[in-house]
């Protein structure tokens, strides 16, 4: 309930309207990251960075396979986004953007074989809506 005062100090009292959905309101309700959550445009840009930057340190098997997704089995897809985001690349931690750490972490999704959004929405750089993506070894769990 919202209190409105009118020009003539009159108050009255209206329903407040329910807040329109944010553009990533669908993307919340994926709980796992088999559910399509990024694009291949995306994974491509995630690709450029990781050629561009994250090979100096580390070599892109590291991110494919069942190693990787053993290590991250469990956790929430915003931990991989804020490991990236906070401490790479090693030799200047943060200089990624936001965005890039998103097209990274989509890249590395698209190494694992899990598949694109039929939606086409790419994966966001807002950490709520990546801490309801978990990372799982199969699209049943």
């Amino acid at each position: 309930m919202v209190l409105v005062v009118g020009c003539a100090g009159v108050a009255s009292s209206v329903e407040a309207p329910e807040p329109a959905p944010t553009e990533h309101a669908v993307e919340t309700a994926a709980a796992t990251i088999w559910e399509g959550v990024y694009t291949t445009e995306q994974a491509g840009r995630g690709q450029q960075v990781a050629l561009s930057i994250c090979v100096e340190c580390h070599s892109v098997s590291e991110w494919r396979g069942p190693g990787f997704i053993r290590l991250w089995e469990g956790r929430r897809v915003g931990d991989l986004y804020e490991r990236i985001c906070r401490t790479m690349p090693q030799n200047d931690p943060g200089r990624l953007i936001p965005q890039e750490c998103a097209d990274v972490v989509a890249y590395m999704l698209s190494l694992q074989d899990v598949p694109t959004g039929e939606r086409q929405r790419e994966l966001p750089s807002d950490l709520e809506v990546l801490d309801a993506i978990f990372i799982t070894p199969t699209e049943n769990q």
